[in-house]
C-alpha cells in the first residue's frame, strides 16, 4: 500500500497515516479534507487510489469537507463521503 502511493506525488502529500484494523483493512488519514477515508482491502488498490485522488482534484471546490467525516472507497465503482 505505502508503495503504490509512493509512486504518486499528489497521494504521497496527500496521505498523512495508513493503518490496518483488527478486520485486515486499510483506514487512511489525510493531511487535508476529511478525518479519514475506509480504505477496505487490498484488493484493487490502484482503483481505489485513483478514485481517491480524482474525488479530491475534481471535488474540493464542490464540497464543503466540513460537513464530512469520512470518505469510504470500499466498493466498487462508489466514493461514498459520510455526513458528520
Amino acid at each position: 500500500m505505502a508503495a503504490k502511493i509512493q509512486e504518486d506525488e499528489f497521494l504521497t502529500a496527500l496521505i498523512d497515516q495508513i493503518y490496518v484494523t483488527s478486520e485486515q483493512e486499510f483506514e487512511i488519514i489525510p493531511k487535508t479534507g476529511v478525518a479519514y477515508i475506509e480504505f477496505g482491502d487490498i484488493k484493487q488498490a490502484s482503483e481505489k487510489l485513483n478514485k481517491l485522488k480524482y474525488f479530491y482534484l475534481n471535488g474540493k471546490e464542490k464540497i464543503d469537507w466540513n460537513l464530512y467525516k469520512a470518505i469510504n472507497l470500499k466498493y466498487e465503482n462508489q466514493v461514498v463521503c459520510l455526513k458528520k
